[in-house]
């Protein structure tokens, strides 16, 4: 009985960690001000956002495009973050796919993004080695690394 206990309190506390690490929140559409949605609207123009979250001071609309999903970022007062859009690894420039295999040679791409911000648009790739997902790099089309 007492390790049946002790299980459980160590389940309901990697719950609750866990649980904690992430401050966004889902919210309905009612509860996005106004101005965000216009921003929405004007940053992605005919797309139906598929869920909000608040979190960290932003507010974050998933969405689907021409079969593919992202999530975009607006301050409260509407201004735009930044956009993420999976990106199929067929769909990556030869520049950015020949960069990776000359570089990470024992690597392969894991997972794929296409990120927009104010300052700048660049891929960003998770390279898997053996299993582990242990590098992550940013990465303009031309196939100039991104710092």
């Amino acid at each position: 009985m007492r390790r049946q206990l002790h299980t459980l309190i160590a389940m309901f506390l990697a719950v609750w960690t866990f649980a904690g690490c992430d401050d966004s929140i889902d919210i309905p559409a009612s509860q996005v001000p106004g101005n965000v949605l216009q921003a929405f609207e004007q940053t992605l123009p005919g797309i139906t956002p598929l869920e909000w979250e608040k979190g960290n001071g932003l507010y974050k609309a998933e969405f689907y495009k021409e079969g593919h999903e992202g999530e975009v970022w607006f301050k409260p007062d509407g201004t735009w973050v930044r956009t993420e859009t999976d990106v199929r690894i067929f769909e990556l420039p030869t520049e950015v796919t020949d960069y990776v295999a000359t570089n990470f040679p024992t690597h392969h791409i894991d997972d794929a993004n296409w990120v927009e911000t104010p300052a700048q648009a660049y891929y960003a790739l998770e390279l898997e080695k053996n299993g582990k997902r242990d590098k992550h790099l940013k990465i303009l089309p031309n196939g100039e690394p991104i710092s």
